[in-house]
């Protein structure tokens, strides 16, 4: 959507405050929903009751998003901000979540799955899911985020532990 002031995003959203325009909820693209399915399934991260597949995850993580938009704004809102229908939106993150990109880095999609926890933060079933509930949350982003700092450059070679050993010596400095 293009608008070309404050005041066109006002009046198409309504539940959107002055303020609010810089740093509010959207729906991530399919190609977003399906990269980050897709590395879901690849670490094996565990949701509800099992370690689902791409799509599976894909058709999470897109209603999470669509949630969220949901409780920020409306249900009207939400689906002018996906751009088309909520099934569809849903199918076209499935349909993405079938294809790996091989070009993006573990940091890559560690700031994408940082933009997916933003967007979908507004709601409460996303903030209060367990790894055990029916509902994809923040803490299955952690997860995913804890298993791509592993891929790292140089995480394997850093020492587990610090000792100080080698360390400069602190100099007072009057």
């Amino acid at each position: 959507m293009y608008c070309s002031s404050d005041q066109e995003i006002l009046f198409a959203f309504p539940k959107i405050k002055k303020g609010d325009i810089d740093m509010s909820a959207f729906a991530c693209e399919p190609s977003h929903i399906g990269q980050l399915a897709i590395k879901f399934a690849e670490k094996g991260i565990y949701f509800h009751d099992g370690r689902p597949d791409a799509q599976q995850w894909a058709y999470a993580l897109a209603w999470a998003n669509i949630n969220s938009l949901i409780e920020r704004y409306n249900e009207k809102d939400a689906e002018f901000l996906v751009g088309e229908s909520f099934t569809d939106y849903v199918c076209g993150c499935v349909q993405a979540s079938r294809c790996l990109d091989y070009s993006l880095s573990a940091i890559q999609v560690i700031k994408m799955a940082k933009c997916f926890d933003y967007q979908a933060d507004e709601s409460s079933d996303y903030r209060n899911a367990t790894v055990i509930s029916d509902k994809v949350g923040s803490c299955h982003v952690s997860m995913l985020i804890s298993c791509l700092i592993n891929d790292l450059p140089g995480y394997d070679n850093a020492p587990w532990s610090y000792t100080g050993e080698g360390a400069p010596q602190a100099i007072r400095i009057a």
